[in-house]
């Protein structure tokens, strides 16, 4: 039935076209034909939109529960929640999924997204839960983090710092009546890194979880002197995926991202995942970029990095 609807909006889209472009077609029907082409086409941006997040979901249930053997539970915490409550890498994900080449609808995303993952909507993730919002960016003409009139340098670096700029405006929008941004509940559940520095020192710093795998982004707290040292804390996790879209970028021999003006041969590779958190620090909301994927020859890099709070 499905299959048959879709082949009928394919039609009546290809009929449109066609019809628009005859000569003896008068001004009003040409008009009427490409109002209804554009329709077809936002209908159908829609559907796959819809259709594809909740494959996303799906995905994400059969990878944590058939490969990794953890428990999944479905649409009661947040679209996807995995382990159980007690279990060190027990968290609740949000999945989105955008396919507008219009920056602004990632913006949208994400706020929503925020709103969602702080309970807005009836899931509540569990206490313990890491909170993640995991947003997949499918428009090969999407510039995100960059409106098409910005001007940047072409690195890993600028790219990264914007997404954080980006990322903390609307996921900190403040519209819970628009149903975007972070609810007040949800800022304060994030942990204030100032209450650790008593027993930690003045340079706290994350670092992986030592009960996470190799490409986790499972954090802890640590102290600048004393790495063994870790504490659990509150953080909100964004992941932002390029899909169809070559991110291709310099990140320099020494691998930070900059366009040093001695590295005649910096690396280009394909930056397929990006990273970040929210964290708070003196009652103020920080965003950070904690790891990135890139690909380049067909070989995957991962790179957590550590941040200084």
């Amino acid at each position: 039935m499905l299959r048959e609807d879709l082949q009928e909006l394919e039609d009546i889209y290809t009929d449109c076209k066609e019809s628009s472009s005859e000569e003896e077609v008068n001004e009003n029907t040409r008009e009427s034909y490409e109002g209804i082409c554009d329709e077809v086409k936002n209908k159908l941006s829609s559907l796959i939109g819809i259709t594809r997040g909740h494959l996303k979901e799906v995905r994400q249930a059969f990878k944590h529960s058939n490969i990794k053997g953890r428990r999944v539970i479905l649409q009661k915490y947040a679209d996807v929640t995995v382990g159980k409550k007690t279990d060190a890498f027990a968290k609740s994900i949000q999945a989105k999924s955008c396919f507008s080449s219009v920056v602004n609808s990632v913006d949208t995303e994400l706020a929503q997204a925020a709103y969602q993952i702080s309970g807005g909507n009836g899931e509540t993730p569990r206490p313990d839960d890491r909170r993640i919002i995991d947003l997949s960016i499918w428009s090969s003409m999407n510039t995100w983090p960059f409106t098409k009139t910005e001007q940047h340098d072409g690195t890993l670096h600028a790219l990264l710092i914007r997404s954080e700029a980006r990322i903390l405006k609307y996921v900190n929008e403040n519209k819970p009546k628009l149903g975007r941004g972070l609810t007040s509940a949800a800022i304060d559940w994030i942990s204030e890194i100032k209450h650790y520095k008593g027993h930690l020192g003045a340079r706290v710093t994350t670092s992986r979880s030592q009960q996470a795998g190799r490409r986790s982004t499972l954090l802890r707290l640590s102290s600048a002197s004393q790495k063994d040292v870790r504490h659990k804390f509150n953080y909100l996790t964004i992941k932002i995926h390029f899909k169809n879209r070559d991110v291709s970028m310099s990140i320099g021999e020494d691998g930070d991202g900059t366009n040093d003006e001695d590295e005649e041969d910096d690396a280009t590779d394909s930056l397929q995942t990006a990273v970040f958190v929210v964290v708070k620090v003196d009652d103020e909301l920080r965003c950070e970029y904690i790891a990135y994927e890139l690909t380049n020859g067909g070989k995957k890099f991962f790179k957590l990095t550590t941040i200084t709070l």
